[in-house]
């Protein structure tokens, strides 16, 4: 799908953000979470497993222009 539906302009992170949004709302079994604030600053996406004995997953987006 990145190689298919991805520019080279697509630059920001907001873009990543709400792409990897779009394909982790399909998930089966985990719930989608989108910045919310936990202890003192907020995550990008977090997934929660409906059962609670499988981990949590929680992403940090970054992105670097090259020059």
């Amino acid at each position: 799908m990145f190689r298919e539906g991805i520019s080279f302009y697509d630059t920001k992170e907001a873009f990543y953000h709400g792409f990897l949004m779009g394909l982790l709302n399909g998930l089966e079994d985990y719930y989608a979470y989108s910045n919310r604030e936990s202890g003192t600053g907020r995550y990008d996406i977090c997934l929660k497993c409906m059962d609670v004995a499988k981990p949590a997953v929680i992403i940090e987006l970054k992105w670097h222009q090259v020059m």
